[in-house]
């Protein structure tokens, strides 16, 4: 009679849900394409709960065999675009604590 060893399994919790950004913005530029997602997150301060947001940038491009790929470097040429979707995503964020400020 042969005895097995069997060792504990790691416990295996279901999948996170994938959470989608609350603001995308993309344009296209000579480079590719600038793209930029405002997240959110929920912490807790001394004065209760309150949302905090941050941002992600990234170029796309189409490879020579025609996939995409994406990246955090940028040309020069995407520079003022991108800056202008920093804008756009400064704005959109504001706006956001302004609403929950009056809701306060």
């Amino acid at each position: 009679m042969s005895t097995t060893t069997r060792r504990p399994q790691p416990r295996q919790d279901p999948p996170a849900e994938k959470k989608a950004p609350v603001f995308t913005w993309a344009q296209p530029t000579a480079g590719g394409r600038v793209e930029i997602a405002v997240w959110d997150r929920s912490v807790s301060a001394a004065d209760g709960e309150r949302t905090v947001h941050h941002i992600t940038c990234q170029r796309s491009y189409r490879k020579e065999d025609g996939s995409y790929e994406n990246t955090g470097a940028f040309w020069h040429q995407d520079l003022l675009v991108l800056a202008h979707g920093l804008q756009v995503a400064y704005d959109w964020i504001r706006n956001a604590y302004q609403g929950q400020n009056q809701e306060a």
